[in-house]
């Protein structure tokens, strides 16, 4: 780490896998490192915490894979894309899956769009919606259409948590009013990777 320091200076050496705080404290102590942006399990749940419920950016550990079991339990509806929590990483005995389960069993609907048929969908989910590989992103963007054009925003939580100049340009957008393509569900239809 020395040789690095002198051969490329103190900010070539990253912090990895962040937050690493006795790295970052130790790189802070002796003047080199940059810390890693996000962290590769939670960054999508911390920064919509961050960007649409006003947490600070760096609350990791209050919106992370703990707080999974309390957004399932309020959740009116549960809706998962292209994800199989009885898999992979997702918490110690898959108990993402677990939580899942429980808010079924409390009568939560639980919507799947994926292209295959997982063990997920099989035993978790109330309905499996198989889109095309790659059309996801479409058909999202087709239903925000429907949401804007039938007036379906939450009043309350979007003017409190949601920028509103960002929220216009992406409107503008999906409104067709950029580039004169409406992201309508038949246009969603149309969509081919």
């Amino acid at each position: 780490m020395k040789e690095i320091r002198q051969k490329y200076g103190p900010y070539f050496i990253t912090n990895p896998y962040g937050p690493n705080e006795s790295l970052k404290r130790l790189f802070e102590f002796w003047g080199a490192g940059v810390n890693s942006s996000g962290w590769c399990s939670y960054n999508a749940n911390r920064l919509v915490a961050h960007i649409m419920a006003g947490a600070l950016g760096a609350e990791y550990s209050q919106y992370s894979s703990g707080s999974g079991p309390d957004m399932l339990a309020i959740s009116k509806m549960i809706v998962l894309r292209r994800f199989d929590p009885t898999n992979g990483s997702s918490g110690p005995a898959h108990q993402f899956a677990y939580f899942i389960k429980l808010a079924r069993e409390r009568e939560k609907p639980v919507i799947l769009f994926d292209p295959r048929y997982t063990v997920a969908a099989e035993v978790l989910t109330d309905q499996l919606i198989p889109i095309k590989s790659g059309t996801d992103c479409a058909m999202f963007l087709a239903m925000a259409y429907v949401s804007f054009k039938q007036n379906l925003c939450d009043k309350d939580f979007v003017p409190k948590y949601v920028e509103p100049r960002g929220l216009e340009k992406w409107k503008d957008y999906v409104l067709g009013l950029v580039d004169g393509v409406e992201k309508t569900p038949r246009w969603a239809e149309s969509v081919n990777v």
